[in-house]
């Protein structure tokens, strides 16, 4: 048992509290950051060392994998050459290592080979990557940003959202024996009353969205009403997880070893840091499914590096909220399927968010991926990871896309209907959304 090893050094409470299968080097570095235990290179690598080797020697099985797995992770991308999503559902947990020789992962065959001819060379494979820069990516609109404050407080009509609650649910979401349905409407009630007494601010996320019916997810868990182990039951319930790596192996493959030629790296450098290349090719491929029938599907915010605190939360907060409007609005002119995309680009931090409304009253926001963009040299091999990422949302933005574009707007009522819950009335939100 992990909680029996004795002196496992700094930084370990973050293995006790997240799920073996979620063990990940970029939050693993960044527990580090927010418990305020310093950024020393040299200390951080012993102490991850040294826990890693009594996780092996302690551990379950399944952490013993988890920690091969995520030594991996730092030995060959540092803490950032990672997709999030691909840990959890690879043969024995393992993730994909990227060497100069092929991988030996299977290869799957996408529409991506047209893109990408596998059989190429490293240089050869050069001129694909090179995506002409065009007007879609520009820089951030932070016009009207001065009107949000930091300290601004958000005001929303409690009154009308404490009668919901009053309703009883007509479906309730529940993962073995925890209701999770009552469990989160508990924590609606509670921040209700904190809203009272305290007010909510833009800091305040996912109160926020709590009364906004939105329950997002992630981990560490926003929630105190449930343990680590109920919220590792729910989560392993995430439907959005990757299954297969979304490069074939040779593109993956010749990607790396493409980053190793100085001429490359040269050239892919430049691209990056002045054109922003993998966003803009991911913004002009997936442009056609933004808006369906005026409809987003797919709900994005960009932000370069120096965005501020109080740029990532208004962000983070608008696109949760136009992905659950996304949804009221397929239920209501077509009548489905009720899922919407999230794309956040803040920095060189790249996340993706798939929500769902499958239960009476509660928009399940579940996280997708989570990659690093270059943006240095010695980010370069992280080329790999955030095209893979790019390529996995955009092949579920499509499936989505294409099922509600081809709907009928003459169609019976789904029972998701009656699950639907209005915008809370709040004039910082109206703000947020328009």
């Amino acid at each position: 048992m992990l909680c029996d090893i004795n002196s496992p050094g700094p930084g370990f409470e973050y293995f006790l509290s997240t799920p073996c299968q979620d063990w990940d080097a970029v939050q693993y570095h960044e527990s580090w950051k927010e418990s305020s235990l310093g950024l020393d290179k040299a200390i951080l690598s012993r102490s991850f060392n040294k826990q890693m080797q009594k996780i092996k020697e302690h551990g379950t099985e399944e952490e013993k994998k988890n920690a091969i797995r995520l030594e991996n992770q730092f030995r060959f991308g540092g803490t950032g050459n990672i997709i999030q999503g691909y840990k959890r559902d690879y043969k024995n947990h393992e993730q994909p290592i990227i060497k100069e020789e092929t991988s030996a992962i299977p290869t799957k065959k996408t529409k991506l080979d047209e893109k990408f001819n596998a059989t190429k060379s490293s240089s050869e494979l050069l001129p694909s990557i090179n995506v002409k820069q065009t007007s879609t990516i520009s820089e951030p609109d932070d016009v009207g940003i001065e009107e949000f404050k930091d300290d601004e407080e958000i005001k929303i009509d409690l009154t009308s959202i404490s009668m919901e609650l009053q309703r009883e649910p007509r479906v309730k979401w529940k993962v073995g024996c925890i209701n999770v349905t009552d469990r989160f409407r508990q924590y609606q009630k509670e921040v209700i009353q904190k809203a009272e007494k305290d007010g909510l601010k833009y800091e305040n996320i996912y109160e926020v969205l709590a009364l906004s019916s939105i329950m997002v997810l992630c981990w560490p868990c926003p929630y105190p009403m449930f343990t680590n182990r109920e919220w590792k039951e729910i989560t392993n319930t995430n439907p959005y997880v990757i299954k297969e790596p979304p490069l074939p192996s040779e593109i993956s493959s010749s990607l790396y070893n493409a980053t190793r030629l100085s001429v490359f790296r040269k050239l892919l450098h430049r691209n990056y840091l002045k054109k922003n290349i993998v966003i803009c090719s991911f913004i002009q491929s997936v442009d056609r499914y933004l808006l369906v029938n005026d409809v987003s599907i797919l709900n994005s915010e960009i932000k370069p590096l120096g965005y501020t605190p109080l740029q990532r939360m208004n962000d983070s907060l608008k696109v949760q909220l136009t992905a659950r409007k996304s949804i009221n609005q397929q239920l209501e002119t077509k009548g489905g399927p009720g899922e919407a995309g999230i794309f956040l680009n803040m920095g060189d931090l790249m996340e993706s968010f798939f929500m769902d409304l499958q239960y009476d009253g509660i928009y399940r926001s579940w996280p997708f991926l989570t990659t690093r963009l270059v943006i240095d040299k010695t980010t370069l091999p992280l080329a790999e990871s955030a095209i893979g990422h790019l390529v996995a949302l955009e092949e579920r933005i499509e499936k989505i896309a294409e099922n509600f574009k081809y709907r009928s707007s003459q169609f019976t009522p789904p029972a998701q209907m009656s699950f639907v819950r209005k915008l809370p009335d709040s004039p910082q939100i109206k703000m947020l959304l328009h």
